[in-house]
């Protein structure tokens, strides 16, 4: 948000100075090759711990290196040998709770419009969500680009930081 500000806001003298590239995720195949011969002070991530990270992280890439800290912490305080998938579950609470502040400053910004938030919270449960949101198509279509624009989906209408979505439930 900080380099949007400066490089986006037609206030700042660095308006349009750079431009801002979006990461994408990681490819599936290769981060859980990576995860399965990841060992970090002897201790092994368990399929279910892998297939979680999986599923929450969806392999973007700040979030999966933050959970695998996160979890690796809560499984040495424990003195595990193993990460489990209950590691994961901690480790996504306290990354939910440390960015809170973060979160509420987007969803503030994203639910200011009528149908915005709901829009955005349909793509964060599936993608056919938003087809239940009675609306005009026109306006429909405009929230989603500004969406898009703001880089909080992707061009195939994926939200672009699935910790936001897990907040947001």
């Amino acid at each position: 948000s900080v380099i949007n500000n400066i490089f986006l806001n037609k206030e700042n003298a660095f308006f349009n100075f750079a431009s801002l590239m979006n990461l994408n995720v990681l490819d599936t195949k290769s981060a859980i090759k990576f995860l399965e011969g990841l060992n970090i002070d002897d201790k092994i991530f368990t399929k279910e711990a892998i297939s979680k990270l999986d599923k929450y992280t969806k392999f973007h890439p700040f979030y999966l290196v933050k959970t695998i800290q996160e979890s690796y912490i809560k499984a040495l305080i424990e003195s595990s040998n193993i990460i489990q998938s209950n590691h994961i579950d901690e480790a996504i609470d306290k990354i939910c709770d440390d960015n809170n502040a973060y979160f509420e400053s987007i969803w503030q910004k994203v639910n200011h419009k009528k149908y915005k938030g709901a829009i955005f919270k349909g793509y964060c449960k599936d993608k056919n969500s938003i087809k239940e949101i009675d609306m005009n198509k026109s306006y429909k279509s405009q929230l989603i680009k500004e969406l898009r624009e703001e880089s909080l989906l992707f061009n195939d209408n994926t939200p672009t930081d699935p910790f936001l979505c897990i907040w947001l439930k």
